[in-house]
């Protein structure tokens, strides 16, 4: 045994004289443990003697043969023969062990003769073909590259050596052993899609109690790195409901987090978790971060998160935080003031002293306020107060809020006029503290001044309005103030805001312009929460009708809020709709049900963010086949693209104009999208019901029709007793209308 293991140190060492020799005394004594030979083997071809590790290796085929070891046997040739290619006598012993190796095995001699091995084919190509073949064992996973999925081998025909696989969708499923090969992608055990496939009711389980061994397993099956957005791909649907991902990745994260092996990204749908091959500590983990920051901020930043975690753990993060303040301190009060008062709030959060060394304007956050800002000065027009400017600088949204309080101390006569500052300020995180603090101290003459300000110009002052819109019209406040618009007056005031935005006249960059007509949609038309569902039901009438006459002849409005208020005033001013325009199922937006928008949102996003990406994947891997003008699986893909990318602007399209119906107002005095109606036809007495939805509710079999085919557009707008006549495509049918109900 000795003489065996010094076999790779010899071969390490270079020492390829006494290799040999030990080698020679080590076969004689008896092979009985394959792998020194194999490690000295494969040190020798990397130290450049290849030929030299050939010769040893050739040394152990006749005992390894004798002794019966053919599975042995068969790992030396294959190493020999990449080291110095086949000879007959390789592929004749290779053969002979496989025979052996493999006796039983279903299907092997049709494999042995699809390899190659038993012509006078490659024998380093046949050896690998044979392995691919001989890996269809039963119960072993597979991935179809075709968009079947997940499959598990179920059995192997001996005589045909096709082999059959279980999916989900079908069972016992036929292969022959080429198409087998090509098409399924052997996959191991404890990969996610084979986990998901055979445990699920284990994962499901495991991802509610150990979210982190989950999120490890997802890592090791795309080799030890993932994007966040693919483990949500992986998880979402079968082991997780996609309405509870947010809610789970919440837990999960802070699980990760301090998960040794799991190293992760900032948590945007785009960044990149990591399994480390070695442990890390969390706590080892940011003292590196804080350790290695840019800056002081930074170091905070990755120190504050861990302190909210494990403070028990975070007293040498915080010395480390102390520490560099003390050396920085001089310097950053005059380049960053408002860097030493964050680092402040966090010493102090963390019950730490401030260090005894800070020079004395640094050594509490109001001294710092009081160095840094002149209460008197007075900004430039346009611009920023200072106080608002040094808060605009901190990185941190929860120190800004901090830093308000210290600032009612630091300057306890001028306070109030630094909040109403903050009010007109595009600075929206701190909107509401600034209003509370003010309504909190009384100071309503300075809350009003303030806001009479931004109302009487929400074009330049425009994310304050909004600020102000949205606490006015929602959270009932302000009402004691006096001088205020009314509520109908705000919401036309959103409107005339959101036109200007959308003709250009705002003078913003297109990003910030989107942004901020995006949030006075969110105010105006949120279904739970909007201006427009909850209040316009409190409007006087001539104001609803008023703002209804605005939106209606707007040009510039979204067809959202358009939509919005028509629904509103249908709900509460219904007769102010009365003879004006089309019915509703006549715009040009398409209506369906709730369920059936939301079943094809999931449907769009699946195949935008799943079966496309898969589909180039597949292209990817048809193009290295080569030859692509002869390549049909290449082609085939290229097609599924075309098909694909083309059924994807479609249905964007039609989400893009698609409505609820459960939105609009369904009444039962005429057929109209959302009702049943029951028909019959002229002179017989038996009745046939149909429900009138959308074409992404039609199902045949119970009877629900889409308002754009031929039975919905000719019973459209039918009363009772009406004749409906229907042009199919091969005759003309008629039914009299007997009744109508709602069916929503």
């Amino acid at each position: 045994m000795e003489i065996v293991s010094n076999l790779p140190s010899l071969a390490e060492e270079k020492n390829f004289e006494k290799l040999e020799e030990t080698w020679l005394q080590a076969v004689e004594a008896g092979v009985n443990d394959l792998g020194p030979f194999m490690r000295a083997a494969d040190s020798a071809a990397a130290a450049g003697e290849t030929g030299r590790a050939a010769d040893l290796l050739a040394v152990l085929l006749a005992p390894l043969k004798t002794a019966g070891r053919h599975a042995d046997l068969l790992n030396v040739i294959r190493r020999l023969v990449e080291l110095r290619g086949g000879d007959l006598s390789l592929r004749a012993d290779a053969i002979d062990a496989l025979r052996k190796t493999c006796s039983g095995r279903p299907g092997f001699e049709t494999f042995l003769r699809l390899s190659g091995l038993t012509s006078s084919g490659d024998l380093a190509d046949g050896l690998s073909l044979i392995d691919e073949y001989l890996d269809f064992t039963p119960g072993r996973h597979v991935q179809h590259d075709g968009g079947w999925g997940t499959g598990r081998v179920f059995a192997v025909d001996g005589e045909t050596g096709e082999i059959v696989v279980d999916f989900v969708e079908e069972k016992a499923h036929r292969f022959p052993p080429e198409s087998a090969r090509k098409f399924l992608q052997r996959i191991p055990d404890d990969h996610i899609w084979a986990l998901r496939f055979s445990r699920l009711e284990e994962m499901r389980a495991l991802a509610e109690n150990d979210p982190a061994a989950v999120i490890r397993i997802v890592l090791k099956s795309y080799k030890g790195k993932s994007s966040l957005a693919n483990i949500k791909n992986e998880l979402c649907g079968d082991i997780l409901p996609l309405d509870r991902w947010t809610r789970w990745w919440s837990k999960a994260r802070t699980k990760a987090a301090h998960d040794p092996y799991i190293e992760l990204g900032d948590g945007g749908a785009r960044s990149i978790l990591i399994l480390r091959e070695k442990p890390v500590g969390y706590a080892e983990e940011v003292a590196d971060v804080v350790e290695s920051a840019t800056s002081l901020t930074e170091a905070v930043s990755a120190a504050r998160v861990f302190l909210k975690r494990s403070r028990k753990e975070a007293g040498p993060l915080v010395k480390r935080i102390a520490a560099r303040l003390s050396a920085e301190a001089p310097r950053l009060v005059e380049e960053a003031p408002w860097v030493v008062a964050e680092t402040l709030l966090f010493l102090e959060s963390a019950g730490e002293t401030p260090p005894a060394t800070l020079p004395e304007s640094a050594r509490s956050v109001g001294r710092i306020l009081q160095a840094s800002i002149q209460p008197n000065a007075v900004s430039a027009t346009g611009t920023r107060s200072p106080f608002a400017r040094f808060l605009a600088e901190m990185e941190i949204i929860e120190y800004r809020k901090d830093l308000l309080d210290a600032s009612r101390t630091a300057f306890p006569e001028v306070w109030p006029r630094f909040f109403a500052d903050l009010l007109t300020d595009v600075n929206t995180d701190l909107w509401e503290a600034a209003v509370d603090a003010l309504e909190e101290a009384g100071k309503n003459d300075v809350l009003t001044t303030a806001l009479l300000r931004i109302t009487s110009d929400p074009s330049r002052y425009r994310e304050p309005f909004i600020s102000f819109a949205k606490a006015y019209l929602f959270g009932k406040r302000f009402s004691d103030l006096s001088g205020l618009p009314t509520r109908a007056i705000a919401i036309e005031k959103l409107f005339l805001l959101y036109e200007m935005l959308g003709r250009g006249k705002g003078g913003e960059d297109p990003a910030s312009t989107k942004r901020i007509m995006a949030r006075i949609e969110a105010v105006l038309c949120d279904k739970k929460r909007g201006a427009i569902p909850v209040i316009f039901p409190t409007l006087l009438r001539e104001e609803a009708n008023q703002l209804y006459v605005y939106s209606q002849a707007s040009r510039y409005l979204s067809g959202e809020i358009v939509d919005a208020v028509r629904v509103a005033i249908a709900r509460k001013f219904p007769d102010l709709l009365a003879g004006r325009g089309k019915p509703f199922w006549e715009s040009e937006a398409l209506f369906v049900t709730e369920a059936a928008l939301r079943k094809t949102e999931e449907d769009y996003r699946q195949l935008v963010n799943v079966r496309i990406p898969e589909n180039s994947k597949a292209i990817g891997r048809a193009a290295a086949l080569g030859d692509l003008s002869e390549n049909s699986e290449y082609t085939a893909a290229l097609e599924e693209q075309r098909e694909l990318t083309s059924k994807a602007e479609r249905v964007k399209k039609d989400l893009q104009r698609a409505r609820a119906i459960e939105n609009e107002t369904i009444s039962i005095e005429v057929v109209m999208p959302g009702t049943r109606v029951f028909v019959r036809t002229p002179g017989e007495t038996k009745e046939e019901a149909f429900v009138i939805l959308g074409p992404w509710d039609a199902d045949s079999e119970r009877g629900v029709v889409s308002y754009l085919a031929p039975i919905g557009q000719g019973l459209l707008g039918k009363k009772p007793a009406d004749i409906a006549t229907i042009t199919l495509p091969d005759k003309q049918i008629q039914y009299e209308v007997v009744r109508i109900e709602r069916a929503l």
